[in-house]
């Protein structure tokens, strides 16, 4: 087994795995360096909230290895109803009843966002079409419109959360996904250069979006409101250095 190990870490999946430890660990450290006082106050355990933290990602790596056995070309049979499962799911949130806040369901004793696994169904499913679509891609009604009508029905939802962040993040993937298999720049750019009045009217509807964005692009002139936790941030690091006092 020894003999193995580093031609396994060589390995595109030794790599993965690496990267996947210490986003991990990473991940860990920052939760109980941000929660140990509330842990304290609310449980009088420091370690609660990074316990939790350890079980989830612990049972995140179990579901790792038991999907990773599976034969990918299972997934590209049923990633379309994997992408309307997750669209239910998604919808979901925005009854009352059922929803855990506006972005959360509870399955038992367990919340989980469905937005989550929205963007890995999006993934299988952009991915499979785009290989059975096969040169059918390089017309923009095949290869662009299909996949701008689930990103508009999933955005619709997103919006309504509200989630502008992870919209942008599923914008991203499909966008990176498009370009990948092969669609013609000129047909993403035509996207994008349509696409932007209707990013400019999202911004506007709500207060805080502009807000943010102002404050991103002129961060000093609004230190003590918008941009506060960002200057917070700059200030800690500042006076405790990258690994702190």
């Amino acid at each position: 087994m020894c003999a193995t190990l580093p031609s396994a870490m060589g390995s595109l999946e030794g790599k993965v795995a690496v990267v996947l430890a210490f986003l991990l660990l990473a991940g860990f450290l920052f939760v109980y360096s941000a929660s140990f006082p509330l842990s304290l106050r609310l449980t009088g355990d420091p370690w609660a909230l990074l316990k939790r933290q350890i079980v989830g990602g612990v049972l995140g790596v179990v579901a790792l290895v038991v999907l990773w056995r599976v034969d990918y070309h299972v997934w590209s049979r049923i990633d379309d109803l994997l992408l309307g499962g997750a669209f239910v799911l998604l919808s979901l949130t925005l009854l009352p009843p059922l929803a855990e806040g506006s972005r959360w369901l509870r399955l038992g004793p367990f919340p989980f966002q469905p937005s989550e696994m929205g963007k890995v169904a999006l993934i299988l499913y952009v991915a499979g079409s785009l290989v059975r679509r096969g040169d059918r891609v390089a017309r923009y009604r095949e290869g662009v419109l299909p996949y701008l009508l689930v990103l508009a029905a999933f955005g619709t939802v997103l919006l309504l959360q509200p989630d502008l962040g992870m919209l942008g993040v599923y914008v991203v993937t499909v966008a990176f996904l498009l370009w990948v298999g092969g669609i013609p720049v000129r047909h993403l750019l035509l996207t994008l250069a349509g696409a932007l009045p209707a990013a400019g009217v999202v911004l506007f509807l709500a207060r805080y979006r502009l807000e943010r964005l102002v404050a991103f692009l002129n961060p000093d002139s609004y230190r003590d409101t918008y941009a506060y936790q960002t200057f917070q941030s700059l200030l800690a690091v500042g006076s405790g250095g990258v690994f702190g006092r």
